[in-house]
């Protein structure tokens, strides 16, 4: 029950039954790289260009047309583009859903496409992309980078730069591309620098608890004194007036260190919660970076000539076409193992 309310983000609440979150509000339903599942409202746009600033800080986008060349979107949701992403950088903690395609006919450095969860489109060409989770291509991807931490299935590559995460699976590899195996998951500088904050949210923790327990501790020695004064009044005809007037002495000594440790308190609530909060999001983040996953690239078509396959230690350039093929890294050693493909390939979590 306590995980479940910690992987609840925005705009959610638990539902009736033990494992149910629903939706506190209208919008789409983002599930983020660190498993936390939550609802943001919806912004439409005919179509986006460069005077667009600030687009989906605090919501799901949805473009009816394309996005144009310079155009910035930002968004801790998901963003659907129902015509093209043209030149432009995208920055998207959840879903990306182009549905006619990615490009760069302006061939910009500063197009950068980067996705926290999955990329569905139907071309991918001249472009630079990195997802969190899945890619999945229709048609196909050209003179283009990307790198994904999960699965991609396209039908064709040219003259690209892919780094594998778990696995590609693939129709034909055309023309000088280039397939990396085994490179350090872009998610490991992400997990240690997360790693950093929860080392020092620990430390402050420590220092947070120290400071309660001193205020506490002048508190009840304010407490102590006073209870000791009242015991020796006690029985004597001056303990009704002076018993009073040393209690609001007393309130009035602590009062400010009280106000102190009450603040200091509702402080140290906020800090465990964070705390345990980012206790589960690496936990889920530790869980995508597994090193002992396979990573491996299946090839349904043919490889061309001029294709290359890269791992830590071992370069392969194809030198004829190879067909139906199955290249998988050796995590131990480094190396590459080629394999004759199977007819079908089996069951796969996209």
């Amino acid at each position: 029950m306590n995980h479940l309310n910690r992987i609840m983000g925005k705009n959610t609440r638990r539902g009736d039954s033990p494992n149910s979150i629903i939706a506190g509000a209208d919008g789409c339903v983002t599930s983020s790289k660190y498993g936390i599942v939550s609802v943001y409202p919806i912004k439409y746009y005919r179509n986006v260009n460069r005077a667009n600033r600030d687009m989906g800080s605090h919501a799901a986008v949805w473009v009816e047309q394309d996005v144009q060349p310079y155009s910035h979107i930002n968004t801790p949701s998901n963003t659907i583009v129902e015509g093209l992403v043209k030149s432009a950088t995208l920055r998207i903690e959840g879903n990306l859903h182009c549905l006619s395609g990615i490009e760069n006919p302006l061939k910009l450095s500063t197009n950068q496409i980067q996705v926290g969860r999955h990329v569905y489109t139907r071309k991918i060409q001249d472009s630079h992309v990195q997802a969190g989770g899945d890619v999945v291509v229709d048609s196909e991807v050209v003179s283009s980078k990307i790198r994904f931490r999960r699965q991609m299935v396209v039908p064709q590559i040219g003259h690209s730069s892919i780094v594998v995460g778990n696995r590609l699976v693939v129709g034909d590899l055309m023309g000088r591309t280039t397939i990396s195996l085994g490179e350090p998951d872009f998610g490991q500088s992400d997990l240690l620098q997360r790693y950093s904050y929860f080392r020092q949210r620990s430390k402050k923790i420590q220092l947070v608890e120290a400071e309660l327990l001193t205020t506490r501790s002048v508190v009840e020695s304010g407490l102590e004194r006073i209870a000791i004064q009242l015991r020796k009044l006690r029985g004597t005809a001056e303990y009704d007036q002076k018993a009073g007037l040393m209690m609001r002495r007393f309130i009035m000594s602590v009062e400010e260190s009280l106000r102190t440790y009450l603040r200091g308190l509702e402080n140290y609530k906020s800090i465990i919660s964070r705390h345990e909060q980012e206790r589960v999001e690496l936990s889920f983040l530790e869980g995508q970076l597994r090193p002992e996953r396979v990573s491996e690239v299946i090839v349904l078509g043919q490889v061309e000539a001029g294709v290359t396959f890269v791992s830590p230690n071992e370069v392969f350039a194809v030198r004829e076409q190879m067909k139906n093929v199955i290249v998988r890294l050796d995590n131990l050693k480094g190396t590459l193992e080629i394999v004759p493909g199977k007819t079908e390939v089996g069951s796969m979590a996209i």
